[in-house]
């Protein structure tokens, strides 16, 4: 099986003490065009994992809605969620939902999170790591939110690995580009392969005839304030959440 080199990127990331920014806390916007609200969260929110309480200013943004949310497993699993709160803890990588002030979620430390809206008030997020581009989890999503009605559908992508501190073995990168239809090779700040993953989100949803409105360019590995599995073993996860207003 592919999957990233070992080697690790703590030497050229910041360490705990100095990567923390306290002008980022819980983004709450607007998808252009829709009546999908978007809410995505830093590490200097916290792990907002359920169980989990809420802070004030991501309980200010989502309100009382019940929460969506699987249990990621990396692969391309789409559940669409017809009542608030349906579909939680099944296994699973992206919902979709077309149901007013059911909130869905999804969480990472490096994968890229995506959010998705549409005219007709079809809402979707996706959990996309390699294994799930690879596979194809930005097309599902799309392809069930057009099942609920959805017609033009935009996204946002949150914070994901960077090529620079994404070293990946180079049959990988082979593997995932050809999956993916685009080169997605890259180099890290060392000088090894790095897979682009960001890249490849664009490139899938491009291809699902999904237009990207907008995404965080920083590197969950070594800027800003995230959380990163791979740069520092984090254990929180970022979150970004969804919601068509009625």
């Amino acid at each position: 099986m592919t999957r990233a080199t070992s080697r690790a990127t703590t030497s050229t990331c910041p360490t705990s003490s100095n990567r923390r920014r306290s002008n980022l806390t819980v983004r709450n916007f607007q998808l252009p065009g829709t009546p999908v609200r978007v809410v995505a969260t830093d590490a200097s929110e916290g792990d907002r994992r359920p169980p989990a309480d809420l802070s004030d200013a991501l309980a200010a943004a989502v309100g009382e809605r019940p929460w969506s949310w699987l249990r990621q497993v990396h692969g391309t699993i789409v559940h669409a969620v017809s009542e608030p709160g349906g579909e939680t803890g099944q296994e699973g990588d992206a919902l979709v939902t077309a149901l007013p002030e059911a909130l869905l979620v999804a969480f990472s430390a490096d994968c890229a999170l995506v959010a998705f809206g549409s005219p007709e008030g079809v809402a979707g997020v996706a959990h996309a790591g390699w294994r799930g581009l690879q596979a194809g989890v930005i097309g599902n999503t799309v392809a069930e939110m057009r099942e609920l009605g959805a017609s033009r559908i935009v996204a946002w992508r949150g914070a994901c690995i960077g090529t620079c501190c994404y070293e990946f073995d180079t049959d990988g990168i082979e593997e995932v580009s050809e999956a993916v239809g685009a080169d997605l090779a890259a180099v890290t700040r060392d000088g090894g392969p790095a897979l682009d993953l960001g890249l490849g989100v664009r490139v899938a949803l491009e291809k699902a005839q999904a237009e990207l409105t907008g995404e965080e360019p920083e590197c969950t590995g070594c800027a800003g304030d995230w959380f990163s599995w791979r740069a520092r073993q984090d254990k929180g996860r970022l979150m970004v959440g969804v919601w068509v207003e009625g």
